[in-house]
């Protein structure tokens, strides 16, 4: 969870990770608290209490499997039926 929470922080200053300006995750960022252990940033679902941190984790999770640059096994399900735009 390290890497991914350091990756976030430099993409978040960076200004290439940016915040959607949903309420839920900034109540979330709200309420987690940052725990270092040895060389380890990690978030603590038991300190943040009744604050839910559920989305932030996920987003971490998110970034790590993106900080791996997968490659896509083919098309979209939208691209193969003609539908990409909104």
């Amino acid at each position: 969870m390290t890497g991914a929470i350091k990756t976030a922080e430099r993409r978040v200053a960076a200004k290439t990770l940016v915040h959607g300006g949903g309420a839920l995750m900034a109540w979330c960022v709200g309420n987690a608290k940052m725990v270092q252990r040895d060389s380890a940033t990690l978030v603590s679902k038991g300190l943040s209490g009744v604050g839910k941190v559920d989305p932030l984790l996920a987003l971490f999770d998110a970034v790590h499997l993106m900080a791996l640059n997968p490659v896509a096994k083919g098309l979209s399900v939208y691209e193969e039926r003609g539908f990409r735009y909104l």
